[in-house]
């Protein structure tokens, strides 16, 4: 599969993932001026708030919290330090507005190379692969996956146990 141009600026900084780690870090880099761009392959950012059990959001935390905090306070989205996902997400998105670019639904599949320097990622999505320049690249996926594309030795990923429950709302039990 070929890869294709699109017609994406340059950006300072494209960070693949858009968990809180890599809006942190887009949200900082922003402030300082850069023209940042954010690649989730999810349909919304944020995304440890949607599959976290229990959503409490500390005061003081960071400023990326502090902000989000404030503005569900605002939005009715936060009691004491419990947040609501949906409203969390909303925020998250309305923080974004006019300070850095989000692309969903594309994974990175490769990294652009110019002689010796890095100089963009390759992304896959639903029309096919294309690529996004920029000056620097962060990895800021739960898996190491952009750095893996480097060649650069990435820590072991520990294989853990996974917990899940059921709720079983209104079932009845037909044995007796």
């Amino acid at each position: 599969m070929s890869t294709r141009q699109e017609n994406f600026p340059v950006y300072d900084v494209v960070v693949c993932g858009g968990g809180f780690a890599g809006l942190g870090t887009a949200f900082e880099l922003s402030n300082k001026g850069m023209k940042v761009i954010v690649i989730e392959p999810m349909p919304s950012v944020g995304g440890e708030i949607t599959r976290a059990f229990n959503l409490d959001l500390a005061d003081n935390g960071s400023d990326l919290t502090n902000v989000l905090g404030k503005m569900l306070n605002k939005a009715g989205g936060k009691r004491g330090n419990r947040i609501d996902a949906v409203i969390s997400e909303l925020c998250l998105l309305k923080m974004a507005e006019k300070r850095i670019d989000i692309l969903h639904y594309c994974y990175p599949v490769g990294l652009l190379k110019s002689g010796n320097s890095y100089c963009g990622v390759i992304l896959a999505g639903k029309s096919g692969q294309f690529s996004i320049q920029s000056k620097a690249v962060v990895d800021a996926t739960n898996n190491y996956l952009v750095s893996s594309y480097s060649g650069a030795e990435t820590p072991e990923i520990i294989d853990v146990s996974r917990y899940f429950s059921f709720y079983m709302n209104g079932v009845q039990n037909i044995n007796g």
